[in-house]
């Protein structure tokens, strides 16, 4: 697997565990009252529900640190790059899904807070998956 290229623990097992991270959370916030129809189906929701905010992101990320070379010391670059990926996908995401501009401040935010905590995540997370020299 190292053979081939040093980025693909990072592109493969990061967004992985992002989504079963997240499926998890979303299992037992809503899924336990509000599912009905039994585990599996609430396991779905989850997993729908944690897809576009939190998987696409972690392969966006992952794929631009395999673009640019970043190494695991490089922790700086990839926090400031992973905040502006996620800030911009998030802001467009609740553009297109909430355009309507009652409760701004709150969305604004969420998606600062959201955005900084995932740009955590991801520098702690993706500094470890990717390669200490090339």
């Amino acid at each position: 697997m190292s053979t081939q290229s040093p980025y693909l623990k990072a592109i493969i097992i990061f967004p992985l565990v992002t989504q079963i991270i997240g499926s998890i959370i979303a299992y037992v916030a809503f899924g336990m009252d509000y599912c009905k129809e039994g585990n599996f189906d609430a396991a779905l929701f989850g997993f729908f529900l944690t897809f576009w905010p939190l998987t696409v992101p972690a392969i966006i990320n992952a794929y631009v640190a395999k673009c640019r070379g970043y190494l695991r010391h490089h922790w700086k670059r990839i926090l400031l790059f992973s905040f502006i990926i996620i800030f911009c996908y998030w802001s467009i995401g609740n553009v297109v899904i909430a355009p309507n501009t009652k409760y701004l401040t709150d969305r604004i935010s969420f998606i600062l807070g959201g955005s900084s905590i995932m740009a955590i995540y991801t520098t702690i997370f993706l500094s470890l998956l990717l390669p200490k020299s090339k």
